[in-house]
């Protein structure tokens, strides 16, 4: 069994005899490089499998940062535009 990836709460953990990946309860620390517990026994497909996983989880950190970077544009341009609305607010009423 490889540990693939800590994150809060959980281990990814691989197990090549099965070839399959499973959540595991750990304790909640951030750990963002891989690495592998125990390093013996690894065949070509357990090796392909972490490397496709690897690659998802890079790819998936790349979503999530475009993701992040198109909700603070679209709050900021609600807030200006919300703005925009109490200045003209405040001039149909005369300022006050």
């Amino acid at each position: 069994m490889y540990l693939i990836k800590k994150i809060p709460n959980f281990a990814l953990i691989f197990s090549p005899s099965f070839f399959e990946f499973s959540l595991a309860p750990a304790p909640a620390w951030h750990v963002v490089q891989f690495f592998i517990l125990a390093f013996c026994h690894i065949d070509i497909s357990s090796i392909f499998c972490l490397v496709t996983f690897r690659r998802y989880v890079i790819l998936s950190k790349k979503e999530n940062k475009r993701r992040e970077k198109a909700d603070r544009k679209r709050e900021k341009r609600e807030r200006q535009e919300g703005e925009k609305d109490k200045r003209l607010l405040t001039v149909c009423n005369g300022g006050k």
